[in-house]
């Protein structure tokens, strides 16, 4: 079962429950496409005769924002469609998922034109105190390289 985080858009979701399937709920949201015309052509009586174009606005339905201009060939795919099958992935790939701690953050950046979902996987750090020698480690901390998945999409073509 999909489960679905508490968290604003720029927040870390620490919820002890945040585990590798919260998929925070500013990820969810839908998206329309109005097609975009221009005018070809204004007649005597103050009627425009407006030409369609190749080109689409992706719009978000909640709040009207713009998220992208694209070709009638872009296809859209939800942020929270991306984070299940990533999910789904290393679920497939790490067995005995639950036993480890693994945490996901998701962002949802410029009201929905851009997305990042990153998942650490803590229990697999690197502690750098072992490697104090090779001048890593600054004496009297405790750092750590932690192994973490980044995952990018974007709405708005850059």
């Amino acid at each position: 079962m999909k489960e679905r985080g508490v968290m604003n858009n720029l927040a870390t979701n620490r919820d002890p429950n945040n585990t590798l399937r919260t998929i925070d709920s500013s990820a969810y949201f839908d998206v329309e496409r109005k097609q975009l015309a221009y005018i070809a052509e204004t007649n005597n009586d103050f009627d425009d005769v407006y030409e369609n174009v190749n080109r689409y606005a992706f719009v978000r339905k909640d709040t009207g924002q713009l998220l992208g201009i694209h070709s009638e060939d872009y296809i859209v795919r939800p942020y929270a469609n991306l984070a299940e099958k990533v999910n789904d992935v290393i679920v497939e790939s790490v067995p005995d998922y639950e036993k480890y701690t693994i945490t996901p953050e998701d962002k949802v950046l410029e009201g929905g034109k851009k997305y990042i979902r990153t998942i650490n996987f803590w229990d697999d750090k690197i502690k750098l105190e072992n490697y104090s020698a090779s001048g890593m480690h600054i004496k009297g901390t405790e750092e750590a390289i932690v192994p973490q998945l980044r995952i990018y999409s974007s709405m708005d073509g850059r």
